[in-house]
């Protein structure tokens, strides 16, 4: 039995090779949204961009679609204050097709909001008022803000467009948008372990090169709290748990040494896109305690 058991976990670990490409191009975009689904950060950083001074988190309306049916659209995070719908989006590389995916997730948040029978009365709804921002911490792009229009993407427009939609992006890497960064702590952290991230995965492996990034963070007071809840770490009980890693949200499996048993060194389970743990995969981390804890 232990020789089976051996094969699957090595048939595993070959299937995360293949996985490489997509943790190095999610590990930020994670981090961004665990540090902001945190309301009292994401306030700080609504103060910031608006210039306000709100101070109770609990002004703050969540409105992130974590699994609409409809294309099965995902944004990081939205929400409402003081009428005013704010979408918030993340991006590594610069997608000029921002504005067509905002017109699908705007659609989406306004069909959660409305009765559809009302939409037949001769009483004028009210909706939120809608802004879109992306922050983005790539490297083609240089520019402190630039803006995307929906229009871009029409053929052959001639006039005023029927339907336009306009998305604000803010340049978010160490160096850029000083205002905003002195004005929000915890995006000035993010971008500089961000930046420390890719220093070093210039010389390294990228899995090694966030570990550098956390622990030299950590010692340096930069996002400390947050990074020490969240690094990555092993159960020294040999079972399987869901943490949250700052390079991906992953299962960390440690299988122990026993009686008739190799110890093996642990298993990480990239699980990217998934925000919430599910049945399945309840069932998948009691598979593995029952097996391997």
């Amino acid at each position: 039995m232990a020789k089976r058991k051996n094969k699957k976990i090595i048939v595993k670990r070959n299937r995360l090779k293949g996985n490489t490409a997509t943790v190095n191009r999610k590990y930020k975009d994670t981090v961004f949204r665990m540090l902001f689904s945190d309301r009292k950060n994401l306030l700080s950083l609504y103060n910031a961009i608006n210039e306000t001074s709100y101070t109770d988190a609990a002004q703050l309306e969540i409105v992130t679609l974590e699994n609409a049916i409809y294309m099965g659209m995902k944004n990081d995070l939205a929400f409402i204050i003081n009428t005013n719908l704010f979408l918030y989006e993340h991006q590594s590389t610069y997608n000029p097709n921002m504005p067509l995916r905002d017109l699908f997730y705007i659609s989406s948040e306004y069909q959660k909001m409305v009765d559809w029978k009302s939409l037949y009365t001769s009483t004028r709804l009210r909706i939120p008022t809608p802004n879109f921002i992306v922050f983005y911490n790539g490297t083609e792009k240089k520019e402190d803000k630039w803006v995307d229009y929906l229009s871009e993407s029409y053929e052959n427009m001639s006039g005023e467009p029927n339907l336009e939609l306009k998305v604000i992006t803010l340049n978010i890497n160490v160096g850029h948008n000083k205002k905003l960064m002195e004005e929000c702590q915890t995006l000035r952290e993010y971008a500089q372990y961000v930046a420390k991230v890719r220093r070093y995965s210039e010389e390294m492996e990228l899995n090694t090169a966030v570990e550098r990034a956390v622990s030299e963070s950590i010692q340096e007071g930069i996002l400390k709290e947050f990074l020490q809840k969240n690094r990555a770490h092993r159960d020294c009980t040999g079972r399987v748990m869901l943490c949250p890693q700052s390079d991906s949200l992953s299962i960390t499996a440690c299988i122990p040494a026993s009686a008739g048993r190799e110890r093996h060194p642990a298993v990480r389970i990239p699980l990217i896109g998934i925000r919430k743990v599910t049945p399945i995969l309840k069932l998948q981390i009691t598979y593995w305690n029952r097996e391997y804890g």
